[in-house]
C-alpha cells in the first residue's frame, strides 16, 4: 500500500505544473504568474516531501524489495531535475538509492540506465556513461540507453559536433 501511495504523490508532484488549480488544497493558483510559480513550487515540494515520507516507510517495512530502492532513487532523480524539484543537493541520494537498486537486481537494464542518469546529475559523468553502457550490455533491445546517451551529448553541446557519447545513433537498439 505505501509503495503505491508514495508513487502516487511523486506523480502528483510531477502534475503540479500542468494543473489548472491546486487539487490538494482545492483552490485556484494565483492570477499573478510570479506568485503562481511560487505557489506551484511550494506545492511541488510538499508533495515530494510527502512521497519521501511514505516511500521511506514502505522501504522500512520491506528492506529486500528492489522496488523500494528504485522508487526512492526515482523520487530523488525527479527532485534533482531542473524540471522537477530543481534541488541538486538530492543528487547524491539518487545515486545512493539507484546503486542499491542495481545491487538488489543487477540484471535490470532500466535500473542501470536510471543509475547512469543519477550519476550524471551528480556530476559523475564517467560513472554515468559506464552505467548506461552496462545497461545496454544487459539488454541490447532496451531502447532508453542510446536515447539517454544522446540527451547527455546534446545537453553538453556535442550534438552538432558529432555522434552521441559512445558513438551510437539515437536509433540504435530499436
Amino acid at each position: 500500500y505505501y509503495l503505491f501511495e508514495g508513487r502516487a504523490y511523486l506523480q502528483a508532484a510531477k502534475a503540479v505544473d500542468t494543473e489548472q488549480y491546486n487539487r490538494r488544497l482545492m483552490q485556484n493558483w494565483s492570477t499573478d504568474p510570479t506568485t503562481a510559480q511560487k505557489e506551484k513550487a511550494t506545492e511541488k515540494l510538499a508533495r515530494l516531501q510527502t512521497s519521501e515520507q511514505i516511500l521511506t516507510k514502505a522501504h522500512q517495512l520491506s528492506l529486500y524489495n528492489t522496488d523500494h530502492y528504485a522508487n526512492m532513487g526515482r523520487l530523488y532523480l525527479y527532485w534533482t531535475d531542473p524540471t522537477g524539484g530543481n534541488d541538486p543537493s538530492k543528487a547524491p541520494l539518487a545515486v545512493q538509492w539507484m546503486q542499491q537498486a542495481t545491487e538488489h537486481t543487477p540484471g535490470n537494464a532500466q535500473l542501470w540506465d536510471e543509475l547512469g542518469v543519477a550519476y550524471s546529475n551528480n556530476n559523475q559523468v564517467n560513472d554515468g556513461i559506464a552505467a548506461v553502457e552496462h545497461s545496454r550490455s544487459l539488454d541490447r533491445k532496451y531502447g532508453n540507453a542510446p536515447k539517454t546517451k544522446g540527451q547527455w551529448s546534446e545537453n553538453r553541446g556535442h550534438a552538432k559536433a558529432g555522434p552521441p557519447i559512445g558513438g551510437e545513433s539515437l536509433d540504435a537498439g530499436r
